[in-house]
């Protein structure tokens, strides 16, 4: 039989007696639940059931599970979960089938009481950085860096777990995914997680943009006053594995926090324009190991859609109003249909698809669209940076390659331009890694 480590390596880990129901088939179990550090959840139930090898075929199914730990808590997992096989085997009670599922939605363990929570405890990947404050290891021997930040008026604290330098090593040499630190937010009197949970989805947004890779929430922690965990909860959430691209560099270390709390209190009216999710998974794909055509390609698409996000929120999307545009079209498309065949030689036919374009001379070009958002947010840059950059998208486009004999340096000067594009849509004002050169520079 395969073992939870087989798959990848461990988070958390829970083991008991639980009731599996799937198809409206129910089935008592022995479980064996883990979250593993790329944010993956695996349940596996050993059932003495012999007929579920009949009933379940692999495929999504509507699941629930309810059980006990082993230690005596209370655990559940609910959703649309995927169940990816079963296999018999025999056991100490005779035959028995085990029943493997992957993408759970969410786990629960332990009770959620409010009322005693003091603090909300968030574990992230992939996230190295140096803080500005330092506190001993409770295990003795060394110092661990704290990044306290103040968040919309919300004080988050994140603390790099006891093991962070042995886990940094094996994140640089492996390009793996693992849990770095924790941000922590204290419970003053009343607890709204939701709020809380929106607060530390906005931050990973921002971590991901100043580090280069995605940074991710995995599990939830409650702790009580006495600093015991009373809830956990575990989401699968999307990581990808680390990379060395940081945007902001990891010294100075107040660059960071001068990043991240001038850009936080801008999220909600950048969201609401651009979707800020897409725009940084967009950011992050570029940034990941491939094809440096395909991440061209991701960049040319991020870019096209925030200058397309923009022209339409300010209304610059057209040179002329569109109604007003369109109403005229027919009493344009005509003589010029007329002129088209008297010029050239193509039958009427032809001359007609050409008309079929005129509907395009309203709309203003990337290079226009893309010079406006950069002045609108006040990126320093120049109109040859702007056409490189355009000429360069154009040729990815229709080509699917790049224009230069360095294609290498062709590309990380795109993604110069499109990071301090996204600095300045966040306001920040500070030191970021030159993409081209990677040294420091101002903005």
């Amino acid at each position: 039989m395969t073992d939870m480590v087989d798959f990848g390596t461990v988070s958390h880990r829970y083991m008991g007696t639980g009731n599996l129901v799937i198809k409206n088939l129910s089935f008592e179990c022995n479980y064996d639940l883990a979250q593993f550090e790329d944010g993956n959840i695996r349940l596996h139930c050993t059932v003495n059931d012999l007929e579920s090898q009949g009933y379940l075929n692999p495929g999504v199914h509507l699941t629930t599970f309810e059980g006990t730990t082993n230690s005596g808590l209370q655990l559940s997992a609910t959703g649309d979960l995927l169940v990816i096989g079963n296999s018999l085997h025999f056991g100490n009670d005779g035959f028995q089938s085990t029943i493997r599922i992957t993408n759970l939605r969410r786990v629960q363990v332990g009770q959620c009481e409010p009322l005693l929570v003091r603090q909300l405890r968030f574990y992230l990947t992939n996230f190295l950085f140096l803080g500005t404050q330092l506190e001993r290891d409770p295990r003795g021997g060394g110092r661990m860096s704290l990044l306290p930040l103040s968040l919309n008026g919300t004080n988050t604290l994140i603390r790099q777990l006891p093991d962070y330098d042995q886990r940094e090593e094996i994140l640089k040499a492996r390009r793996h995914v693992l849990t770095t630190c924790q941000a922590e937010i204290e419970v003053q009197s009343d607890m709204n997680l939701e709020r809380s949970q929106e607060l530390v989805s906005n931050l990973c947004l921002l971590l991901t943009i100043a580090t280069g890779t995605l940074v991710s929430s995995v599990n939830l922690e409650m702790i009580a006053e006495n600093g015991e965990v009373i809830y956990r909860e575990h989401s699968p959430s999307v990581t990808k594995v680390y990379v060395p691209d940081r945007l902001i560099d990891i010294t100075p270390p107040d660059a960071l926090r001068s990043f991240i709390e001038s850009a936080y209190p801008n999220i909600e009216t950048l969201d609401q324009i651009y979707q800020l999710r897409r725009v940084v998974h967009a950011y992050a794909d570029i940034k990941t190991s491939g094809f440096l055509e395909t991440r061209g390609l991701t960049m040319v698409a991020l870019m096209d859609y925030l200058a397309g996000r923009f022209s339409d929120t300010y209304g610059r999307t057209t040179i002329m109003d569109h109604k007003s545009f369109r109403d005229l079209l027919p009493t344009l498309t005509d003589p010029m249909l007329e002129i088209l065949g008297t010029l050239l030689p193509i039958s009427s036919a032809q001359a007609e698809e050409m008309g079929n374009n005129l509907q395009g001379l309203n709309w203003r070009s990337f290079r226009r669209r893309l010079a406006e958002i950069c002045s609108h947010y006040e990126v320093r840059t120049s109109s040859r940076e702007r056409s490189r950059f355009v000429d360069t998208r154009n040729e990815l486009v229709h080509s699917a390659r790049f224009l230069t004999t360095n294609p290498a340096r062709e590309f990380r000067q795109m993604v110069h331009l499109t990071n301090k594009l996204l600095l300045r849509m966040f306001g920040y004002h500070g030191v970021f890694v030159n993409a081209v050169s990677f040294e420091q520079e101002t903005i």
